[in-house]
């Protein structure tokens, strides 16, 4: 009795695509990205051949977007300015903005936006050394 014994053609290259990682943002848009390999099947092995034997047309993407939500707005307070005293206790001015940050920035927005939370003084205390005996902390002589 002869073998017979049946030869199918190996299958074709095929697109291998891995999980998706962890998110590179919390919130404000992120990507992730996952492994994507081309294979061949050889029995019961799966066997890593060179991308370009793959359909690239078909390729399945590496990267994906994730964490389109806007992040919380918060309060940000600039460094404060120059004293308001030439010596001893004054005042130092500062901007203070609500801010969120849009891809990878800080985006300033609608105070409404920070509403829920206290916003910080736009003025802050000073000293500038100690007066001379004689001189007001505006700098006049007595």
């Amino acid at each position: 009795m002869p073998n017979n014994t049946c030869q199918l053609p190996p299958c074709p290259p095929s697109w291998d695509a891995g999980t998706f990682g962890s998110c590179s943002a919390s919130c404000g848009g992120g990507e992730r990205v996952r492994p994507v390999r081309c294979v061949r099947i050889l029995g019961a092995d799966v066997v890593k051949v060179s991308n370009s034997e793959c359909p690239t047309d078909t390729a399945p993407h590496t990267v994906d977007k994730c964490n389109l939500q806007h992040c919380p707005a918060r309060w940000r307070a600039s460094e404060p300015g120059e004293c308001s005293a030439v010596c001893g206790p004054g005042e130092a001015k500062r901007d203070v903005s609500c801010v969120r940050p849009e891809d990878g920035q800080d985006v300033e927005v609608d105070q409404r936006l920070c509403s829920s939370q206290i916003k910080p003084t736009d003025a802050v205390p000073c000293v500038v050394d100690v007066c001379p005996i004689g001189w007001q902390s505006k700098g006049e002589v007595e």
